[in-house]
């Protein structure tokens, strides 16, 4: 077994609020705590607190793993082990390789692992949603000319200056799931990102062995 346990502090992305990130800090800090202490059964609630508060937060599903693995409970270490290779952690898949046998379907997929990509019908037009450059992976570059021309002409960022961060993945059901970081944004800019990004074209899903499959992340910052 090669886990072990990560204490990180990381900032969260997206507008879960100053109040759940130092609850989030503050839980952390206690389940490394009670995991020092051999605490097991506590150190579990804390980290299931976690992701209760901050379904993305990777280093508690990978504590979580650590936890079962170490009690013996491979089914349930397997799990957190799955969410968080859902979530992109780059180890993920190696550590379900080793503790799980081999890759099986999971909601979200690494571009690697799938069988066929995403794909985007903008104008009866159908295109790879994602396409490899030089080696590495890009968005359609018409995905991305219509969503900035989209996001121009929307009166709920007329005037709106700064950058904001945006991350997104495609679920199963070809709709895009974003997380949004940016300074001043209110709940009506969010909303209107959500359905720019999802307003430039019909999303096929990416497929692993025939089953349609969600995947990402992938990061498109804005700038005004």
């Amino acid at each position: 077994m090669k886990l072990y346990f990560k204490y990180l502090f990381i900032l969260l992305f997206g507008a879960h609020g100053q109040l759940v990130a130092q609850d989030v800090k503050e839980l952390m800090r206690n389940g490394y705590e009670a995991v020092q202490a051999n605490d097991y059964n506590k150190a579990q609630s804390i980290y299931l607190k976690v992701v209760e508060l901050d379904s993305t937060n990777m280093d508690a599903f990978y504590n979580l793993a650590s936890i079962e693995l170490a009690r013996g409970n491979k089914s349930l270490a397997c799990d957190a082990l799955y969410k968080l290779y859902g979530l992109g952690d780059s180890e993920a898949k190696e550590l379900i390789l080793q503790n799980c046998g081999p890759l099986e379907y999971n909601d979200v997929m690494n571009m690697k692992d799938i069988t066929e990509v995403p794909r985007i019908t903008i104008k009866g037009k159908t295109y790879d949603f994602i396409i490899f450059k030089s080696g590495q992976r890009d968005i359609n570059e018409r995905f991305k000319r219509i969503f900035i021309q989209n996001l121009k002409k929307s009166k709920a960022f007329k005037g709106y200056s700064d950058i904001i961060f945006t991350a997104f993945q495609i679920d199963k059901y070809g709709v895009i799931k974003l997380r949004i970081k940016g300074k001043n944004l209110s709940e009506k800019q969010i909303e209107e990102l959500k359905a720019i990004y999802n307003g430039v074209g019909e999303i096929t899903p990416a497929k692993f062995q025939d089953q349609d499959v969600g995947v990402g992340y992938f990061s498109m910052p804005l700038r005004f």
